[in-house]
C-alpha cells in the first residue's frame, strides 16, 4: 500500500507545466525554449527551420503561467542543462 506523502505531491505539482497546443512541451523538452528567472519564455538563437523560427518568435518573451517561486529552481536547472540558447 502506498502512503500519502504531501512533500512528494508538492514536488510533483511543482514540476507540472501546462503547455500550449503548438508543441511547447516538445520545444521545452528538446531545449528550444526555456523560462528565465522572471518567468518569461526564452527561445534558442540556434539556426532552425523557417517554420520553427516563426513558432519560437511567437512565444519568445511571453510569460510562462507555470512559473512560480516554488518551482523556479526546476526552470533554472533546465536553462543550464537543456536549453540550447546563446548559440550553444
Amino acid at each position: 500500500m502506498c502512503g500519502f506523502d504531501p512533500l512528494r505531491r508538492h514536488q510533483v505539482y511543482c514540476q507540472l507545466m501546462p503547455v500550449c497546443k503548438i508543441g511547447c512541451d516538445e520545444l521545452y523538452e528538446s531545449g528550444y525554449i526555456s523560462v528565465d528567472e522572471a518567468g518569461r519564455i526564452l527561445a534558442t538563437d540556434q539556426k532552425t527551420t523557417p517554420a520553427l523560427k516563426e513558432v519560437l518568435a511567437a512565444v519568445k518573451g511571453l510569460t510562462c503561467s507555470a512559473f512560480k517561486p516554488a518551482n523556479a529552481h526546476y526552470f533554472a536547472w533546465h536553462r543550464k542543462a537543456a536549453f540550447k540558447g546563446d548559440g550553444c
